[in-house]
């Protein structure tokens, strides 16, 4: 009687331990997930703000880096794409109406952004949850 009592002992906790590691292996794996998931989101949202940015600075005829933002010519409108408030912002408008950042239109939420021209080329990079994702630019030979 012993023997079964210390075998059904044994069973139970051959049980408990296996129950264990599948909910440990169910937690790690689930977290893997949420991180791979979450990375792909991030990089998906980055290629879209970057493929928006260089197909703007393809269609236009005239770009131009000032004060750390992208300066955008189209006929008597003007886009600017520049970093305020945690995001990397676009304001649209008439050439000639005055600036105003508040009024600009979010693309991405950024740590930082950085846009500068060297030898007639644009090079961008924005910062997100401590990466930095470039964008090289190059102009248009007329």
């Amino acid at each position: 009687m012993n023997n079964r009592h210390s075998h059904g002992i044994f069973l139970l906790v051959l049980y408990l331990t296996f129950a264990i590691f599948t909910l440990a292996l169910t937690v790690t794996t689930a977290s893997v997930y949420e991180n791979i998931s979450s990375g792909m989101e991030e990089n998906h949202s980055v290629r879209t703000a970057l493929s928006y940015i260089s197909t703007k600075m393809r269609q236009a005829d005239d770009v131009k880096i000032e004060n750390g933002q992208i300066t955008i010519a189209e006929d008597d409108c003007v886009s600017r794409i520049y970093y305020h408030d945690g995001s990397l912002t676009e304001y649209f408008g008439e050439a000639d109406a005055e600036f105003e950042a508040e009024y600009g239109d979010e693309i991405i939420t950024a740590d930082s952004f950085e846009a500068k021209e060297e030898n007639g080329d644009i090079y961008i990079e924005i910062g997100i949850n401590g990466r930095v994702y470039p964008l090289d630019f190059a102009q248009k030979v007329n």
